[in-house]
């Protein structure tokens, strides 16, 4: 079998998160791809401003998009399929914990447990930039982490970041001030 184009797949993730920035989310994109047959199976881009849930990253949306279409669930799996994860930036600790989770589901389904990103998480990233969620520390079982490919068209993804967090986010809370306490 040849190689993934991990290049190809990539501009794929990163065609959702430019739909997420054009509806004021930051910019994260995740496509679902079956190794078996190269093709997409879950899409998914940050939806938490509009869903209004802190959880609604791009990993689990793509995720939701896959059982839907499929009728497959993470309790359930599907053999038939051998997932690749491609998201334009490394997975956070939340999700990073999501992936083995649900990758590792089903034995079949998790034989690599690949997850291609194409820039680090400075701030919340899983996979080796804030913690090691990914290598099998934190209640995972030496050998059940995640295979990590980093830095696929990072500079795309680091220029849609830019241009997110350049901007005045429209949908951010006002900040309250506190006062202090006597």
């Amino acid at each position: 079998m040849e190689p993934l184009d991990h290049e190809w797949f990539m501009r794929e993730a990163l065609a959702e998160a430019r739909a997420a920035f054009e509806r004021g989310e930051v910019p994260v994109g995740c496509v679902l791809v079956d190794a078996r047959t190269r093709e997409i199976v879950g899409r998914g881009s940050n939806r938490c401003n509009e869903r209004m849930n802190a959880t609604r990253h791009a990993e689990l949306e793509a995720f939701e998009d896959w059982w839907a279409s499929s009728g497959s669930n993470h309790k359930a799996g599907n053999a038939s399929v051998e997932l690749v994860v491609y998201v334009t930036v490394e997975p956070c600790i939340m999700c990073a914990a999501m992936l083995i989770e649900l990758l590792r589901s089903n034995a079949d389904t998790a034989a690599r447990r690949l997850v291609v990103f194409g820039c680090r998480n400075e701030r919340f990233g899983g996979c080796g930039t804030v913690r090691d969620v990914h290598t099998g520390c934190w209640a995972v079982p030496a050998g059940e982490g995640l295979e990590i490919i980093d830095g696929v068209l990072k500079d795309e993804a680091v220029h849609l970041l830019e241009r997110f967090f350049e901007q005045t986010n429209p949908l951010a809370p006002v900040p309250r001030v506190k006062r202090p306490r006597k």
